[in-house]
């Protein structure tokens, strides 16, 4: 039998901070690759067409582009559903069977592709899905961080559902071809929309390797689960990055600290906001990555960072540092400064800089101490601060 593939890759990772999941590096290829060679070690395959943003249309097309003609890549819609439907009608060719397959899974085994392919063959449309362990609650809405259980669900007739997910195409298109336009927003994977239409699936065992990369902690156990097999040099590794920075105090500005606008007389110079700890943290990241400083990415004498936002300027470097496959683990601030007093202020620096960096706010950490009126901080003539952060990648 004759056999499709389309590989949804149009999410926005918005649960990674906007990170493209399938460009992100594994073992020194974008995850999407591998996610491409599972499929392609199938012979019957005729077909793979890869569905992404618009946006990295480019990346997507070079990554495929070792897979030949027989690998397409098109562009996906506002939503998953609108996404595999666009792969549906970008076929060329109908095959006999349709598989869709998510791009951030790069560790499918080929057997559990095949033993998915043969069931469909067989009884029209299957999915790899796997047991529960834990024990299943409904639960109803009571006040926020409070919910209320209203029953407990029997987990033997449960199931955790994963990908490839293997259709008759006929089956599947016209399933898509039913739904309503509001049908998009509820429905979860192509199973559902065929259950939608009326259609019988059948499951097959999944696979626990068969890790899907929705958070930072999914990709850290990608990361080590291929680094256990040997597909990645090594498992999950830390990194530790220092970052300095200084700027005078001088009339006429805002001070930016953290984050944070500060009440006081005097701002920073600087060519953009000169928010010293945010400028520290950058600098803490980019070395903990091996990615430069500061300097190098938004350097002082370009127009378009005069008077730029630092916050904005540390988000791109958090997605600078994801696109090389790192994320932040902790950061560490120590502010050093005459004036003016800082401690109301620390709250708030926390909550910021956390929020930019996708961290807890536990695992941020501002200090503000002076120079005891030693060297130029010391006279008041302005603002230093020492970072510390770790890295996991």
């Amino acid at each position: 039998m004759s056999i499709s593939f389309i590989i949804a890759a149009a999410g926005r990772g918005e649960r990674l901070g906007g990170v493209d999941k399938p460009l992100l590096p594994l073992a020194g290829r974008p995850v999407i690759v591998h996610s491409l060679e599972n499929l392609s070690e199938m012979s019957a395959i005729c077909e793979i067409v890869v569905v992404g943003r618009p946006e990295v249309l480019p990346a997507m097309q070079d990554a495929a582009a070792p897979f030949g003609q027989k690998c397409r890549v098109v562009a996906g819609g506002q939503s998953r559903i609108e996404s595999v439907y666009r792969g549906l009608q970008a076929l060329t060719c109908p095959p006999d069977l349709v598989g869709v397959h998510d791009g951030a899974r790069p560790l499918a085994p080929p057997d559990l592709i095949r033993r998915v392919v043969d069931a469909a063959g067989r009884r029209g449309a299957a999915v790899p899905a796997l047991p529960l362990a834990d024990t299943v609650k409904r639960v109803c809405d009571d006040e926020p961080g409070i919910e209320r259980i209203c029953t407990t669900l029997f987990r033997e007739q449960l199931r955790r559902v994963q990908t490839p997910q293997v259709f008759e195409h006929k089956m599947l298109l016209e399933a898509y071809c039913s739904l309503s336009p509001g049908d998009a927003a509820q429905l979860t994977d192509d199973a559902s929309v065929v259950e939608r239409a009326g259609g019988e699936i059948y499951t097959v065992l999944g696979d626990e390797r068969n890790i899907k990369i929705t958070t930072w902690e999914d990709y850290a156990r990608v990361r080590w689960v291929a680094g256990q097999r040997g597909d990645a040099p090594g498992g999950l590794n830390l990194r530790v990055g220092v970052g300095y920075d200084s700027h005078r105090f001088c009339a006429g500005r805002k001070l930016y600290l953290g984050g944070v606008a500060i009440a006081h007389r005097l701002g920073l110079a600087g060519h953009s906001d000169a928010d010293a700890v945010l400028h520290a943290i950058c600098d803490a990241l980019l070395g903990a990555c091996g990615l430069g400083d500061i300097g190098e990415h938004f350097p002082p004498g370009a127009p378009q960072f005069r008077d730029a936002s630092s916050a904005g300027l540390l988000c791109e470097v958090v997605q600078c540092a994801a696109r090389a496959g790192w994320r932040p683990g902790n950061i560490d601030v120590t502010i050093i400064a005459e004036e003016p007093r800082l401690a109301p202020y620390i709250g708030d620096m926390r909550k910021r800089i956390a929020s930019i960096t996708g961290l807890e706010e536990e695992a941020v950490s501002v200090k503000a101490t002076t120079a005891e009126e030693m060297g130029a901080i010391g006279r008041s003539e302005g603002i230093a601060s020492i970072a510390v952060c770790s890295v996991f990648g």
